[in-house]
């Protein structure tokens, strides 16, 4: 268990960072990897085809999502018993996650697949995007045990304490994706169905090198074919963590499809825009996502040693080093976002006016989410995920969908609707605030405070709340 043992030791800015520069360079790629489908319809194929892709990938971008706060309850899971040295239910826990998640992909995959027509007339899909939306959806759906297999892989290690793997992976599969990007749409013009097979085989060449290194090089402990089996107890705490994130994250994807609907219902101009912007936030918000998913690793493990007070310490350190990306990146949207705009689409004014619109506002979020994103990888790195569930909740029934429907009601442009997400977000993070401060006033991250339940057994409960290494802090 050496590999992790820099996270709970030493200066964490330091460890914070050497943990989340693997996991910015991942994310980077994984944006990418994603945006490379549009970027290269954009230039090979007609305003059509970019707004099938988006719509179809504002789909898949959703169930990804939603299956993400279960391999979230893995990252942290597995965190806490690297922390706590638990090595046979580390061992368990992997076994778990790999047979769950076959099962669930085999499923969501069937699911797709046979409601994909449903899916893209839910969302308005203008029509002269169906046919491309329809292709895009169809491939991919049928490819959805690549997609997942490839993500669950990237929990697996990162929950360890290794962010340099997963970013090995998700390289291979961008410079896959890049290449066959370019061979079927640039040169075979199979146009949006080109895009979706080249995503689909990409991930599974990466998943195939996951799977490998998995087998060979283990996660500080040696994983064998006899530790992939499904084991209850692991099971329900993996549901204990991840359902709460789940349905949160459920619940801000639909939300998000209602807002894509409505620009879908304001015309092809819009819709394309809107997909553009999409991709866009993505990549912009890629730097707090990073920082964020480090936090849920690094303060698991702190959790899982007890080391309370450096768990609190790694919160603070993250909630500043986003923000301070953030100020940088919504200065530049505000100045030259027309530059961003025109990677993607640079022959169509009337798109690039929509985009820079939607585009200025929508980017005020990256400000707030660089302390909500955060928030909610410290909550549910000490298995608190219902509270950043009952926040997110709340938040998109009271304040998003009402906002975007009002606004779709009076007409509105896409700067009026694009402050949804930064409004909504200001909401969550006065809850948040709050609820820190009724845990810190509570005594949860004092000096003999019960260690997550997850981690304790097994574990020793550790005699007393300093870092090993506090000097060097």
């Amino acid at each position: 268990m050496q590999r992790s043992e820099y996270l709970t030791t030493g200066s964490v800015p330091r460890a914070l960072l050497r943990f989340a520069i693997p996991v910015i360079l991942s994310s980077v790629f994984q944006i990418l990897y994603s945006a490379v489908d549009l970027i290269v319809i954009g230039h090979f194929a007609d305003t059509a085809s970019i707004s099938g892709v988006s719509t179809s990938g504002q789909i898949m971008t959703t169930v990804a999502m939603i299956l993400s706060g279960l391999t979230t309850g893995v990252t942290v899971l597995l965190g806490q018993y690297a922390g706590a040295k638990n090595e046979a239910d580390l061992k368990k826990t992997v076994g778990t996650a790999v047979t769950i998640f076959a099962c669930i992909a085999v499923i969501v995959s069937a699911a797709l697949f046979i409601a994909r027509d449903g899916l893209i007339a839910l969302v308005n899909t203008p029509e002269q995007a169906v046919a491309h939306a329809k292709a895009y959806l169809t491939i991919t759906s049928l490819g959805t045990v690549f997609i997942m297999g490839f993500s669950v892989t990237g929990s697996i290690f990162r929950g360890v304490g290794d962010s340099k793997s997963p970013l090995l992976f998700i390289a291979i599969a961008c410079t896959t994706n890049i290449v066959l990007d370019l061979l079927f749409v640039a040169v075979f013009r199979w146009g949006a169905a080109g895009a979706a097979l080249a995503t689909v085989i990409a991930q599974g060449v990466s998943l195939a090198f996951s799977l490998t290194r998995l087998a060979r090089n283990g996660i500080g402990v040696k994983i064998t074919r006899h530790d992939i089996r499904f084991s209850m107890a692991q099971f329900k705490k993996i549901l204990l963590i991840g359902i709460p994130l789940c349905f949160q994250d459920t619940l801000v994807s639909l939300s998000f499809m209602f807002i894509t609907s409505v620009i879908n219902s304001m015309g092809l101009t819009q819709s394309t825009a809107a997909g553009i912007v999409e991709k866009l936030i993505t990549f912009l918000m890629m730097p707090t996502i990073a920082v964020s998913a480090s936090v849920a690793t690094m303060s698991a493990h702190c959790f899982g040693a007890g080391l309370y007070k450096r768990a609190m310490q790694v919160l603070r350190t993250a909630i500043s080093l986003a923000l301070g990306v953030a100020v940088v990146i919504v200065a530049f949207v505000w100045i030259r976002g027309d530059l961003l705009i025109k990677i993607f689409k640079k022959d169509d004014a009337a798109v690039i006016e929509q985009a820079v619109l939607f585009l200025k506002s929508y980017a005020l979020d990256c400000l707030v989410v660089a302390f909500v994103f955060n928030f909610n990888s410290f909550f549910s790195s000490c298995n608190r995920s219902v509270f950043s569930m009952v926040h997110s909740v709340l938040t998109t029934i009271c304040i998003r969908v009402p906002y975007v429907y009002l606004m779709a009601k009076a007409g509105a442009t896409l700067d009026r609707i694009g402050l949804a997400a930064p409004l909504s977000t200001l909401g969550s993070l006065l809850l948040c605030v709050g609820y820190f401060i009724y845990l810190v006033r509570k005594g949860a991250f004092k000096l003999g405070a019960a260690p997550p339940a997850p981690a304790a057994a097994g574990a020793p409960a550790p005699a007393e709340n300093e870092e090993p290494g506090a000097e060097a802090k």
